[in-house]
Formats: C-alpha cells, sequence, structure tokens
C-alpha cells in the first residue's frame, strides 16, 4: 500500500514539475500605471481569455484599433495577442491593425520586431515587416505631439509655435 501512495506521489510531482499553481488569478501588478491603462490591459486580458479563437481576434483587433492607446498597452496588446493567439492569421490580423493604427508607437514596434519567431510562416514575417517598412517612423509613446490650430493660437493668452513637443514617464 506505501508503494502505491509513494508511485502516486511521484507521478503527480513528475506532472506537475515545471509548473506554477497560483491562486487567484489576473496578471496584477499594474499598480504603477494609470487607471485607464489597468481598465485596458484588464480588458486585454478578457479578450485574450474568450474560448473561442474568433471571438479573441475580434475583440483583440478592437482594442487593437481604438486611438489613443498608451505605449504601455500597446505592448501588452502584442505580447497577449501572440501569447493567446493560436491561428497565424488572427495574430497576424491583430498585429497588421495595430500597425495601422494613427496611435502607434515604437516601444510597441520594438514587442512586435522582438516576438517575430511567434510567427510560425517566413510570408507571415515577411509582411508584418513590410508592414512595419512601409509605416516608417513610428514616435516613442514618450512624446506626445501637440499641434495647435493657428486660428486657435491667436485666442491663447501667450505665444506657442504651432507644434509643442511634450514627454511623459510611462512604467517602460
Amino acid at each position: 500500500m506505501k508503494n502505491v501512495v509513494f508511485l502516486a506521489l511521484i507521478a503527480v510531482l513528475t506532472l506537475l514539475a515545471g509548473c506554477s499553481i497560483t491562486i487567484g488569478g489576473g496578471h496584477g501588478g499594474w499598480d504603477h500605471y494609470p487607471a485607464d491603462d489597468r481598465a485596458t490591459m484588464a480588458e486585454i486580458d478578457a479578450a485574450a481569455d474568450l474560448m473561442m479563437e474568433s471571438s479573441r481576434e475580434s475583440s483583440l483587433k478592437n482594442i487593437a484599433a481604438r486611438p489613443n492607446l498608451s505605449a504601455d498597452a500597446q505592448v501588452y496588446l502584442v505580447r497577449r495577442s501572440l501569447d493567446e493567439l493560436m491561428m497565424e492569421s488572427s495574430r497576424e490580423s491583430v498585429i497588421v491593425t495595430l500597425i495601422n493604427n494613427p496611435g502607434f508607437v515604437s516601444e510597441a514596434k520594438m514587442a512586435i520586431l522582438e516576438n517575430m519567431d511567434e510567427f510560425m510562416m517566413e510570408s507571415t514575417r515577411r509582411e508584418v515587416m513590410d508592414r512595419l517598412n512601409r509605416r516608417g517612423h513610428v514616435p516613442s509613446g514618450k512624446e506626445i505631439e501637440v499641434i495647435i490650430d493657428p486660428q486657435a493660437q491667436n485666442e491663447l493668452p501667450f505665444k506657442m509655435n504651432t507644434t509643442v513637443n511634450m514627454t511623459y514617464s510611462t512604467g517602460l
């Protein structure tokens, strides 16, 4: 009897080797991000955890197309999409949607380039690279370009250049 219990214990430990068991899901650790980023990241998690591949793809594409996604949210979207989408076409679809987003930033571009090996097919890698090359230079998410309408500038109590660069700090 002791041998059976011992063998069962060894079998269970062997199956669990290298696995980590956590209680209470979620990806937490987002306390240092602004509230809107935390909400977006939770939404990315919810989308990535949907059961059907087509539902995951559709939800993640909708998030990827949103204007004003922060650099942190874009990077998180890239990583979760490549981790959770199984079909090559689904991965490509979400990533291309993000690349085509007018608010696409260099931090997300780096996340894509660092994870190119997640695309199994050479043709998909080439297509993503072509899209990135056609997109050209993308600004850092740490720089926000504010353009003041020349007509509205006359209403300001001070004189300002038409283009102003402002920086902010992210959790990256």
